[in-house]
C-alpha cells in the first residue's frame, strides 16, 4: 500500500520548475486514478488554463521540446558536448548513455537530459530551441485574456533563459534569425517578468541576463 509519494519536479517554493502547474496537475490526477489518459488530461489542462486558442500552440510546444529525446546521436556527440560545455561529467557521470560512450564513442545512445537551463543544449539541438521560444510567444499572442497571457509567461521563463544565456546566439544573433535589439528587448522582458513574480525567480540581480546585454550591445 502506497502512503505518501514525493514529486520533485512538480514545483518549488519559488515556481522555478517548467511548467510546473501541468505537472502536477497531470501527476495528483495520475496518481488518483492511473488508468486515465495522458492525453486527455494535457488537453484538458492545457485549453483550460492557457485558452482554448492558445492551449494547442503549447501542446505542440511540449511535443517539440521532448522531441530531441526520441533520437539519438553517437556517443562521440556525447563526449564533444561535454568539451562544449553543453553539460559536465557531474551531472551525467552516472548515465547509461555516458557510460556507453566512454566505452564505444560509435555506439548511438539517447542524449542525457540534465534539467538546468545552462544544460540544455547538452540534449536540445539550438534550432529546436529557437523553435521552442518563438512556439510559446505565439501561444502568447494568441492568448485570449491578460490572466492566460500572464500564464504562459510564466511558462516560456525557463526556455527564454536558456536563449538568452546561450553566447553563441548572443555573439551573432543574426546568424539565428535575431537582432541584437530584438533580444536586449527579450532579456529586458522576462528580466522584468521576474518583478511581476516577486523577484522569487532565480536570484536574478545578478543574473546572466546582464552579461548576455552587454555582450550583444558590443
Amino acid at each position: 500500500k502506497v502512503t505518501n509519494v514525493f514529486i520533485e519536479d512538480s514545483g518549488t517554493s519559488m515556481g522555478l520548475a517548467h511548467l510546473n502547474q501541468l505537472r502536477g496537475y497531470i501527476a495528483s490526477r495520475m496518481l488518483w486514478n492511473p488508468s486515465l489518459d495522458y492525453n486527455k488530461l494535457l488537453v484538458d489542462f492545457t485549453d483550460g488554463y492557457y485558452g482554448k486558442k492558445a492551449g494547442p500552440i503549447v501542446r505542440e510546444y511540449i511535443k517539440l521540446f521532448h522531441s530531441p529525446i526520441y533520437s539519438k546521436i553517437t556517443g562521440r556527440e556525447v563526449l564533444n558536448r561535454i568539451k562544449k560545455g553543453y553539460f559536465t561529467e557531474y551531472y551525467i557521470g552516472r548515465s547509461k548513455s555516458y557510460q556507453t560512450a566512454k566505452k564505444n564513442p560509435d555506439a548511438m545512445v539517447v542524449p542525457p537530459v540534465v534539467t538546468y537551463f545552462d544544460h540544455v543544449l547538452g540534449y536540445m539541438p539550438r534550432e529546436t530551441l529557437i523553435q521552442c521560444v518563438k512556439l510559446l510567444d505565439k501561444a502568447c499572442e494568441a492568448a485570449e485574456t491578460e490572466k492566460f497571457k500572464d500564464r504562459i509567461r510564466d511558462a516560456r521563463f525557463a526556455i527564454r533563459t536558456a536563449l538568452l544565456t546561450d553566447y553563441d546566439i548572443a555573439a551573432a544573433p543574426e546568424k539565428y534569425g535575431f537582432t541584437a535589439q530584438q533580444l536586449k528587448d527579450m532579456a529586458k522582458e522576462t528580466f522584468a517578468e521576474t518583478k511581476r513574480l516577486g523577484n522569487q525567480r532565480m536570484g536574478l540581480a545578478n543574473s546572466p541576463f546582464s552579461t548576455v546585454e552587454n555582450q550583444i550591445s558590443r
